[in-house]
């Protein structure tokens, strides 16, 4: 009985290690650029992605949002003519949640500052807040990118940029780098690049295969002025849905401005 014992326990030992190990392998690619990874960087992603994914039932709760949200992000960085991979980054920001605030005052789920959110179109004001709304603040968050990319011509260090600024990704960029499709990462790299990278691996396999409780659709047919419960009756959804996803209305009604799409 003893010996059964041990060989359970041996195999059980095994088994969690093996599910704790996680490779990273030694090139990925991210935004058309293939990236090269040493050996020191790859150990330090793969300890965040086993941060990332230590908590099951909560990383799947992110896997499901990601599944509902990624849609709508993609088809806005897609217009905005910017890589895809970055959707990533709004899990990384905010775990999409629109109503995050940082102790920066950063908000939503691309984290903008209001001053940062104004300059790349992101309305904030006493009726509206932009950067809880998916849509908008994706595009703001894909015009932001953009415009760090124009200065740099390489995705790494707009991304980079996202966090620092301009002027603070200056220190880590490389001039053999600029205008690159092929780079050799070391753990040099900024702090930023390599925790979004390590959620890109940590989530890429997983989503899409879920079926998400809700799906969130864009409706922008006369919504101009109406309350949010007007539009809940009028669309035939739960009015706490549609008030729990257009938290960016902050008096609960469309301003009379503009037809705004209510999700």
């Amino acid at each position: 009985m003893a010996i059964r014992f041990s060989i359970i326990l041996i195999i059980s030992i095994f088994s969690f290690l093996a599910q704790a190990q996680i490779e990273v392998p030694d090139h990925i690619y991210f935004a058309g650029m293939k990236l090269n990874l040493s050996k020191s960087l790859r150990a330090n992603m793969a300890a965040q992605i086993q941060m990332i994914q230590k908590y099951k039932t909560y990383f799947q709760a992110k896997v499901s949002l990601a599944d509902m949200y990624f849609p709508i992000i993609e088809r806005v960085f897609t217009e905005e003519d910017i890589p895809t991979d970055f959707k990533y980054l709004a899990i990384q920001e905010s775990s999409l949640q629109s109503d995050v605030v940082s102790t920066s005052n950063a908000v939503g789920y691309w984290q903008f500052k209001k001053e940062s959110a104004t300059e790349v179109g992101v309305l904030v004001n006493g009726e509206v807040d932009e950067r809880k709304h998916i849509v908008e603040s994706s595009r703001g968050a894909a015009r932001y990118l953009k415009k760090n990319y124009l200065v740099t011509t390489n995705w790494i260090y707009a991304l980079i940029a996202y966090n620092t600024g301009l002027g603070g990704a200056k220190a880590f960029i490389k001039s053999k780098y600029v205008g690159t499709n092929e780079m050799d990462l070391d753990n040099d790299l900024h702090w930023y690049a390599t925790k979004f990278l390590a959620h890109k691996l940590a989530y890429e396999d997983k989503v899409g295969y879920s079926n998400p409780e809700l799906a969130l659709l864009e409706f922008e047919t006369e919504t101009r002025g109406k309350s949010l419960s007007k539009l809940a009756k009028e669309t035939d959804v739960a009015e706490d849905k549609i008030l729990n996803y257009n938290k960016w209305a902050l008096s609960g009604k469309v301003p009379e401005d503009k037809n705004s799409i209510v999700m």
